[in-house]
């Protein structure tokens, strides 16, 4: 199984594992989720 870690402006928004079977799972950070909610929220979804 391999991992990585995946980045947004410095920030670890999210991981993506390949497992032994050979799938891939990409999977949010919790906390990156709520940022980009409150972002949307207030109209200030950045790029």
């Amino acid at each position: 199984m391999r991992q990585a870690k995946v980045f947004c402006k410095d920030v670890i928004a999210a991981t993506i594992t390949e497992t032994n079977e050979g799938d891939y799972i990409f999977q949010y950070k919790e906390y990156y989720t709520k940022e980009i909610t409150l972002a949307i929220k207030k109209g200030t979804l950045y790029r």
